[in-house]
């Protein structure tokens, strides 16, 4: 992919989330997906273990995260300032404007978990995505644990709901 192309994309999808950033509040109101509060409650960390929200939208996931563990450090980044301070007013102020693709510029590092719930896929391009992936695992503690997901929008359902 061309350099013009990534840029496009990259800020397509920054103007986009800015414009939908109180809609997307409103949506994701609703609790997370079973599987992530199954990921979250069979943690095993020692207390005090540090915690990166990768991509952290509103904040939603903090909620989550504090159902089933008490004693941790929580930090949420995300590329929209309107999501992050929608994340600010319900949450708390454990969150920071930063583009994905800026992670290398975060003062923090050493955590024990970075978690990125449906962010990666919007990162255009193999050596862009590559280079999120290097910031990711600059940013943990040896043996730390990267969990993210990713859309799959051409399952089956989806192939057939949107073909025409």
């Amino acid at each position: 992919m061309n350099n013009k192309a990534k840029k496009f994309l990259l800020q397509t999808v920054a103007k986009n989330y800015e414009n939908i950033a109180f809609d997307f509040d409103q949506t994701r109101q609703r609790p997370m997906k079973p599987l992530v509060h199954e990921i979250v409650k069979n943690l095993n960390f020692q207390p005090g273990f540090r915690v990166l929200d990768l991509g952290c939208g509103n904040g939603c996931f903090l909620p989550v995260l504090s159902l089933y563990q008490k004693d941790f450090f929580y930090f949420g980044v995300d590329g929209s300032s309107n999501l992050i301070e929608l994340a600010k007013k319900n949450q708390g102020d454990y969150f920071k404007f930063l583009n994905i693709l800026d992670l290398d510029k975060l003062e923090e590092k050493d955590f024990d978990i970075i978690f990125s719930w449906a962010v990666l896929h919007h990162v255009p391009s193999k050596d862009l995505r590559q280079k999120v992936l290097q910031d990711v695992f600059a940013k943990l503690k040896d043996g730390g644990l990267f969990v993210f997901s990713v859309w799959k929008l051409f399952s089956i359902a989806q192939k057939k709901k949107y073909s025409f």
